[in-house]
């Protein structure tokens, strides 16, 4: 840049022409390489703290877990105490007692009255002392100072970056979609993208990455020490190994305290606040998930059982730590063979809209099912043949002619009963034309011919039978129609006035 600074501040010939040409050639190659270089780094920084974030995120939530299990188990303590308390008081006369009785149960109750003063305070300190581990404990303050010095790193690098490319723009910043491929259930789907005008900035997150190498750094070493203690000392190894068992097997124990027989549901339970510390310690060896996400069984490892857990109870005890949908990351992320199968869902379990309309699925799958069986079927196809086949013989035979006969000619023409026989005659296809030509045309075809006449029974006393049973059917329903169509309708029933009758006899 001097030599073209230099070359450009004085007159220049066609040999220094070029040779600025030149160097503006160089400069913009490496102004593109250096471009391409930082858009890199950055997409190696971004994958990085997606990453990191991840992890973070699993101690986080493994400590919310904790805390929120402490809390039950205080709770649970305190209403021992108390019914412990209730059961140990004296029935009987007070005064019977010895006074070395009533200084015992005195201290006793003191000690238990300190025990539920001391034990809340105790939990609200940071150094939990000897209830928790100590790995743990010192893991969950890293953890807090690292979070709390990232921050402050995050906020000077974004400041520095802002003061930097203020000069490009106005600062923006869009949310932009992930892919969907690198969607997970649990994770959000969207990012936050930083422009200065036209210029795009990758942030790179400063929590992540010094959270990812100061973790990176205090495994690694956690391992190589470990490592070299096992091989050194035989002994050490022998130690670790009882350790690491008897851990397993008290882990295995506590969570096995927390499940029960359901003998009115024949069904084994476990206690939802149980799940995450048995996933966090990788005791369980398989999930199936009810299609629905109403309810989870679980297999522990060792264990022949299903343990049945409450989705919906698990959503409202860790609503505020992601509920189910983190332990659902949560599991994925630690390998544990999760899968959604269709279960029976129980009729209790079911809402009443849900029972109610359940209820009439059953009831209307049932309805059609027999509707549309073979024996129903033929039976109803039959029984509509044979009605429409009367109906039809007695219209033609009885009620058309008698139509015919009592009403003119051209009062039916009128009307559209009867079709026109002169040229300049037209009517339209009425539904009494269309009725009359169809049952016309039903009762010919099954009307014998002479050979069938012989060998068959005679048709007319078969119709006079048919047409009975007909007009004792037709007029036991009109009759039944008569007397409740009214009350239907809300005009009550029908009654004949008796002094009309009276008055008949008089005459």
């Amino acid at each position: 840049m001097a030599e073209y600074d230099k070359l450009k501040a004085k007159v220049v010939s066609e040999k220094e022409k070029a040779r600025m040409k030149e160097l503006e050639e160089s400069v913009e190659g490496m102004e593109n390489e250096y471009n391409g270089l930082w858009e890199r780094i950055g997409e190696i920084e971004d994958l990085i703290s997606r990453e990191e974030t991840v992890a973070l995120s699993y101690g986080v939530r493994e400590i919310n877990f904790i805390e929120r299990e402490c809390e039950q188990l205080v709770e649970r303590f305190k209403q021992e105490i108390r019914q412990k308390d209730f059961k140990s008081l004296p029935t009987g006369s007070v005064t019977r007692l010895s006074k070395v009785a009533i200084q015992k149960d005195l201290e006793t109750v003191h000690r238990k009255y300190a025990e539920q003063i001391i034990l809340p305070s105790i939990l609200d300190v940071e150094d939990l002392g000897s209830f928790f581990h100590q790995d743990s404990t010192n893991f969950a303050q890293r953890l807090k100072t690292s979070l709390k010095d990232s921050r402050e790193k995050q906020r000077n690098l974004e400041a520095q970056i802002r003061k930097r490319m203020k000069k490009f723009g106005k600062e923006k910043r869009c949310i932009v979609y992930s892919p969907e491929e690198e969607v997970l259930k649990g994770f959000p789907e969207v990012e936050l993208k930083w422009m200065f005008g036209n210029k795009e900035v990758v942030l790179p997150k400063a929590v992540g990455l010094h959270l990812y190498h100061g973790w990176k750094k205090w495994r690694e070493e956690a391992k190589a020490n470990l490592k070299q203690n096992l091989i050194k000392d035989a002994e050490f190894g022998r130690q670790y190994v009882a350790e690491r068992q008897e851990r397993i097997l008290l882990d295995r124990d506590r969570v096995v305290s927390r499940t029960w027989y359901n003998e009115e549901k024949n069904r084994w339970e476990i206690d939802p606040v149980a799940v995450p510390y048995a996933v966090s310690k990788k005791l369980v060896e398989h999930v199936r998930i009810r299609h629905d996400w109403g309810a989870m069984y679980i297999t522990l490892k060792g264990e022949d059982e299903e343990f049945y857990v409450d989705i919906k109870e698990f959503e409202i005890l860790f609503e505020d730590l992601g509920g189910f949908d983190g332990l659902y990351m949560k599991m994925l992320a630690c390998d544990i063979p999760t899968t959604v199968h269709l279960m029976w869902i129980p009729f209790s379990e079911l809402s009443i809209r849900q029972q109610f309309l359940l209820t009439l699925r059953v009831f209307h799958g049932i309805l059609s099912g027999l509707w549309n069986s073979g024996v129903v079927m033929y039976a109803r196809n039959w029984i509509f043949k044979n009605i429409k086949d009367t109906t039809d013989d007695i219209m033609v035979v009885i009620v058309f002619p008698i139509v015919e006969f009592l009403v003119p000619y051209p009062v039916r023409i009128q009307l559209g009963m009867a079709w026109p026989e002169e040229i300049y005659q037209t009517v339209d296809s009425t539904w009494y034309l269309k009725w009359q030509s169809e049952a016309e045309l039903n009762f010919k075809s099954r009307q014998p011919t002479d050979e069938e006449e012989e060998e068959e029974s005679p048709w007319l006393p078969w119709f006079l039978v048919r047409a009975a049973i007909y007009g004792f059917v037709l007029f036991h329903v009109l009759k039944f129609m008569r007397r409740r169509v009214p009350r239907l309708l809300g005009f009550g029933p029908l009654r004949k006035d008796p002094n009309m009758q009276k008055l008949r006899r008089v005459v």
